[in-house]
C-alpha cells in the first residue's frame, strides 16, 4: 500500500499543478473496487486475462472512445512528478512515451494513439527485452524517459533506495518508504 500512496500522491501533485489529468485506477476485481483505499478515487475494474489484455481494454473509455492515457506501474517508487510533467509535454509532439524499468520492462507508458489487441499480444512481458520489443513494434514516434528501477524481487531493493535518495524533491510518501525500507534491509541483516 506504500507504493500505491506515492503513486496517488505523485498523481494528486500532477492533478494539482497541471489541471490536465483525470487518473483512473484500474483495479484487478471487482470486489476490490469497494475497498475504503479507493473510495475518493476514480476506478475502473481491469478486463480479465493476460496483460496485454488488461493494457488494451484500459485505453478506452467505457463507452468505446479512444482516450489518451499514461500506464503507471506501482512499483517504479523513483517515479515523481517531473516525469509526469515530462511525459504530457512530450505527448504533444510525440505518438508514445515510455519509462523503461532496469529490468528490461517499462514503468511508465503513455500514448495518443489507440493500439490494436494484436499489438500487446505481440509484446512478451516479464521479460528482459519488453521495453526493446514495444519501442520496435509501436507505430509513430517514441520518446523514452530515463531508466529506474522497479521493485519485483528483494535485490531490487538497493537501487530503488538508492534512486529515491537521489532525487532532489521527495515527497513525504517517498520518505515514508525509504524509512520502511532501510528498516527492511536492516531487519533481513539480524
Amino acid at each position: 500500500s506504500q507504493m500505491i500512496e506515492i503513486v496517488r500522491e505523485t498523481f494528486s501533485s500532477a492533478i494539482s499543478t497541471l489541471g490536465l489529468i483525470e487518473c483512473f485506477w484500474a483495479v484487478a476485481e471487482a470486489k476490490g473496487l469497494n475497498n475504503k483505499i479507493w473510495s475518493t478515487q476514480n476506478t475502473i475494474l481491469q478486463s480479465t486475462g493476460p496483460l496485454s489484455n488488461r493494457l488494451h481494454h484500459a485505453q478506452f473509455e467505457e463507452n468505446g472512445d479512444f482516450r489518451q492515457y499514461i500506464y503507471i506501474g506501482s512499483d517504479a517508487p523513483a517515479l515523481n512528478l517531473s516525469y509526469i510533467r515530462r511525459t504530457i509535454v512530450e505527448l504533444q509532439s510525440s505518438d508514445h512515451v515510455i519509462g523503461p524499468a532496469k529490468d528490461g520492462g517499462f514503468y511508465l507508458f503513455a500514448s495518443k494513439i489507440p493500439l490494436s489487441l494484436e499489438l500487446w499480444n505481440s509484446i512478451p512481458f516479464s521479460t528482459s527485452t519488453t521495453f526493446k520489443n514495444l519501442c520496435h513494434a509501436l507505430p509513430g514516434k517514441v520518446v523514452t524517459l530515463s531508466e529506474l528501477s522497479d521493485i519485483d524481487q528483494v535485490s531490487d531493493l538497493s537501487s530503488a533506495i538508492e534512486e529515491l535518495e537521489e532525487l532532489e524533491i521527495r515527497s513525504k510518501s517517498q520518505e515514508k518508504f525509504i524509512s520502511y525500507l532501510k528498516g527492511l534491509q536492516v531487519t533481513s541483516m539480524s
